[in-house]
């Protein structure tokens, strides 16, 4: 493998990670409300519900964060053109 291919590779493992977190993130969520359904809430419960809320909205911040510093430590950022729509082009 040239050196630039063992770039690319370790960035597209890193992204590929990222995307698991937010896969896993998102099955926890899902999970959380099937177990704690808003609808089923009572009011004793409702400060409980939003700290957990809360804790998930948290964990996008952080997940927002990393995908920032994704795109900011990426070596072929140098041709990644970011458009108005926040969507990233690799050509």
């Amino acid at each position: 493998m040239k050196k630039n291919d063992i770039a690319l590779f370790q960035t597209l493992s890193k992204t590929r990670d990222f995307i698991k977190s937010i896969q896993q993130l998102s099955w926890n969520i899902t999970q959380f409300d099937k177990k704690f359904s808003l609808e089923k809430a009572t009011p004793n419960t409702y400060s409980e519900l939003l700290q957990a809320y809360l804790n998930f909205v948290s964990d996008i911040v952080t997940l927002g964060n990393r995908a920032n510093q994704l795109l900011e430590d990426t070596p072929v950022n140098r041709s990644v053109n970011k458009k108005n729509d926040n969507k990233v082009d690799l050509h």
